[in-house]
């Protein structure tokens, strides 16, 4: 007598099934790591290299990631009272290993920032920008290693202790 919780047990499937299911999964697999990797499917998307920011002197500069650190890129907005929090959180940041780079949205540098790194995005660079990350809403944090790939992404205001959180555990892990 059958019962009702064995119709869909292995046990009753074909060896035939069996390797098709097998067979199946493996090819997916392959598939999956082939094109994904032929189609530049790298886990984490790099920074563009070509975004022009204004200095507070006003030159022009391009923004890359320095070398053998990690670049916390902070995007905030003038007048935006989660932005100022953010930049007090920014200026507690202590660690010797991570560069805090702040690049006003709006195009305006407000003067009371206390940071070395501090830029203005190029007014016919803000659409491109704005498009590419998919800023919707600032501050939007992007901490980028030195090759120049973004290891995280973080919308919204996140405390001191959470931020050295992410760096140890992308240091630490590389995830």
């Amino acid at each position: 007598m059958r019962r009702r919780y064995d119709r869909c047990s292995w046990e009753r499937r074909s060896s035939r099934s069996n390797w098709f299911i097998i067979f199946f999964l493996l090819i997916a697999i392959f598939f999956f790591n082939y094109f994904g990797k032929k189609l530049g499917g790298e886990r984490f998307a790099r920074l563009p290299l070509d975004i022009v920011v204004i200095d507070r002197a006003g030159k022009e500069r391009l923004l890359t990631p320095q070398k053998g650190a990690y670049t916390v890129v902070v995007f905030v907005a003038s007048g935006c009272t989660p932005c100022s929090m953010q930049l007090k959180e920014l200026l507690r940041l202590d660690l010797p290993w991570a560069v805090p780079v702040v690049v006003y949205v709006d195009g305006k540098i407000e003067s009371n920032v206390k940071l070395d790194r501090v830029y203005a995005l190029n007014p016919k660079e803000i659409p491109k920008v704005v498009e590419f990350f998919g800023i919707k809403r600032v501050p939007v944090i992007l901490i980028v290693d030195g090759k120049g790939l973004i290891r995280r992404r973080i919308e919204g205001f996140v405390d001191e202790k959470t931020l050295v959180a992410y760096l140890k555990a992308i240091k630490r892990y590389g995830i």
